[in-house]
């Protein structure tokens, strides 16, 4: 489908608008000499056709500027929606783990003994951690307004928040890593060894799991980057040559 274009400037095509702001034509009256040339009625009439669609270009980009910026922004909020959506998802799942951990840890930890009862022990700690981080970042993605960010903020928001994934999964490597040295030291260890060698087991097995989650996490959100990309690419101002062109892809 070819673009169309009105006789104010106006061009249409199938997924964007265009709006040409020709360069002003010289001013002249007919019957007074322009270079030596009279002018007849004609172009007396053509010259006020391009002054009123001059007049009609101006008011359009007056007003269509707005009208897209609400569209913008209105494609904002659902992204950000989404985006708020994912990030209680993620601290959903973070939460029933902590949770697990705190009951599971609870209940065994008067049935157990040695290294078990450290490793139950460990396990509840660490649950109570998961629980209390996933319950502070859903309340605040439930009491986030996906209206208040423009398009600078939400990029900021959604990068950092991927940015934060990453990092803790580095800190998770680093805590299955700690987690291992502790169960070497509990085999030379000559005090305490079952408990060196319990929270080490809890702390590969809490490392692991966030390393896991954190990289999902960063995934999940990730996965949301090819609808952010279009409201950079939808708008474009550029120079013709002999009009100054503003494009809005639809």
């Amino acid at each position: 489908m070819l673009e169309k274009n009105s006789p104010d400037g106006l061009l249409f095509g199938p997924e964007k608008l265009k709006l040409e702001f020709p360069i002003p034509y010289p001013t002249f009256e007919t019957g007074k000499p322009l270079n030596g040339t009279l002018f007849p009625n004609s172009h007396k009439k053509m010259y006020e056709t391009k002054k009123i669609n001059r007049t009609t270009l101006l008011l359009l980009a007056l007003f269509l500027p707005g009208a897209f910026l609400f569209a913008q922004t209105t494609g904002l909020t659902d992204f950000n929606q989404k985006r708020l959506q994912h990030t209680k998802q993620s601290m959903w799942v973070l939460g029933a783990w902590g949770a697990a951990n705190i009951v599971v840890g609870a209940a065994a930890m008067s049935r157990t003994s040695g290294a078990d009862k450290a490793f139950q022990q460990m396990n509840l700690g660490w649950g109570a951690v998961n629980l209390g981080l996933a319950a502070s970042g859903l309340w605040t993605a439930m009491h986030t307004d996906p209206a208040a960010f423009n398009l600078y903020q939400t990029t900021l928001e959604h990068h950092k928040l991927q940015k934060i994934f990453l990092f803790n999964a580095g800190l998770d490597a680093g805590y299955v890593m700690a987690g291992f040295w502790m169960q070497e030291k509990s085999k030379n260890a000559s005090k305490n060894a079952e408990r060196w060698k319990g929270f080490g087991r809890s702390i590969v097995l809490q490392g692991a799991f966030l390393m896991v989650f954190d990289l999902g996490a960063w995934w999940h959100h990730h996965r949301l980057e090819p609808e952010l990309k279009p409201f950079f690419e939808r708008s474009e101002i550029g120079f013709s040559g002999n009009s100054v062109q503003w494009v809005y892809r639809l």
